[in-house]
Order: structure tokens, then C-alpha cells, then sequence
């Protein structure tokens, strides 16, 4: 004969849970602007968030909507702070509720390295503009890297050696710069990072999605080497290359 018990809250002494269907079957659901800021402020690559007011605010890098299942958000360390990579992961579900009562939400955070998910409380939401000024050096970065005009609406065409010269120019530069993140050339020289600096024309987002990705197809963790690092690396080569004001 088994029994089922609902384990409380109050039971673990603390809202931190081994699971994260621990966590949703024990603990009360999300607040309205803890699943707001879920729903509806949240931008990858876009915006920074504060977990439970805590004295970090984590760039919120990409997002996984599976299907089924519990949906993903990874969250960074800033690349020029005393941590650089990733910082941990916010993971929420959705339970349709009765008609006429709004959906329960349940949020988690799992800081990287730990075993456990806490329950959020409370979070903050703040738009930034590292998307925006890398998109404005982006063209001007790839024809420095390529010897290419990518200006303006320049569909330059580059070749495979094109892709090839610019993966190496970016890869001898952060060989030589000394930084406190690391974004290491054999990453550089992954099929999408070196697309995303001189076949594709893609935009910031679209381009840090696209390296996120590959670190994690190639590497199969963002927990060291991020995205958010190389879009740091691109703003350190336009500085040091004079390009816009990075």
C-alpha cells in the first residue's frame, strides 16, 4: 500500500528544492508580476534580470519553449564582472487553471553548479542597449574583419576564404587580449560563430542566438565560454579597431 503525501513548504524549512517538480508540487504558485515579468518583459539577449532581489542583476541570454516540458531561461554573468560565465538557469511551467481564473505559474531559479532550484519571489526586469550598439557595429566589424563593405544594404557575398579571414582576424586578436572573460579561437572557428561574423548579414540577437547555440552543440555547456563573452569580444575588437563607440 503506498501513500501520497504533499510535502509543504514549511516542511523544507527554506523555499530551496531538490527538483523542480519538488519545488511545483510544494510550493505556493508564482506571484502575478513574478509571471508577468516571465511572460511578458523578458527578452533574450535584451534584458537584465534580479532574482529574488538579490545584488546581481544576470543578462538573460537564450530561451527554451519546449513543447512539453519545463521552459529554460539562461541567465549570465556580465562578461567584465568578478564572475563571467554563466550564472544559472530560470525554469517555469504553466498550469491552466479553471476557466475565468488565471493560469498558476511556477518559477525556479538553479544557480549553476548547485543541485537544488529555488523558488522566485520576486524578480526585476531591465531593458539594455548591448543588442542595439552591437548591432550598429556589427556591418562595420564585418568589413573590417572580411575587407568586405557590409554597410548600409552591401550584400558583399563573401566567400569561404572570406569566412576564414575574419574567423582568424578575431581569433589572433583574442589570442593577444587580455580580458578577464574567454571566448577561445577554436570557438571562434565553430561553423556559426565564424557565419555570423562573415557569411551571415544576422543581427545582434539573431547572431548571439546562433552562438549560444553552437557552444552548446559543440561544447555542450555555456557554463565557462558564453555568448554573451563573445559579444564582449566584438565590442573589445571594434574598440581597439576604432569602430563606432563600442
Amino acid at each position: 500500500m503506498s501513500t501520497n503525501k504533499r510535502t509543504t513548504l514549511a516542511e523544507y524549512g527554506s523555499s530551496t528544492f531538490p527538483t523542480f517538480s519538488q519545488l511545483k508540487t510544494a510550493a505556493e504558485p508564482a506571484t502575478v508580476p513574478v509571471a508577468d515579468c516571465i511572460t511578458d518583459e523578458i527578452d533574450r539577449f535584451q534584458t537584465a534580470v534580479t532574482v529574488n532581489e538579490g545584488s546581481d542583476a544576470y543578462l538573460v541570454g537564450g530561451i527554451d519553449k519546449p513543447q512539453s516540458g519545463i521552459n529554460t531561461i539562461r541567465l549570465y554573468h556580465h562578461p567584465t564582472g568578478a564572475n563571467t560565465g554563466l550564472a544559472g538557469e530560470l525554469r517555469w511551467d504553466r498550469e491552466v487553471t479553471q476557466r475565468g481564473e488565471p493560469d498558476a505559474y511556477t518559477v525556479g531559479f538553479s544557480p549553476v553548479g548547485e543541485q537544488t532550484i529555488e523558488r522566485v519571489d520576486s524578480l526585476t526586469v531591465e531593458h539594455h542597449d548591448r543588442s542595439e550598439r552591437l548591432g550598429n557595429l556589427l556591418p562595420d566589424i564585418r568589413s573590417e574583419l572580411t575587407g568586405l563593405d557590409w554597410t548600409g544594404d552591401n550584400d558583399p557575398r563573401a566567400s569561404v576564404d572570406d569566412w576564414h579571414t575574419a574567423a582568424k582576424a578575431l581569433s589572433d586578436f583574442a589570442s593577444s587580449h587580455d580580458s578577464a572573460y574567454s571566448f577561445p579561437p577554436q570557438d571562434i572557428n565553430r561553423n556559426k560563430p565564424t557565419y555570423v561574423l562573415a557569411r551571415w548579414g544576422s543581427s545582434a540577437v539573431d547572431s548571439l542566438v546562433h552562438v549560444e547555440q553552437a557552444l552548446i552543440e559543440g561544447k555542450g555547456s555555456v557554463e565557462e565560454v558564453t555568448p554573451e563573452a563573445f559579444r564582449q569580444l566584438l565590442f573589445d575588437y571594434a574598440a581597439a579597431n576604432e569602430i563606432g563607440e563600442a
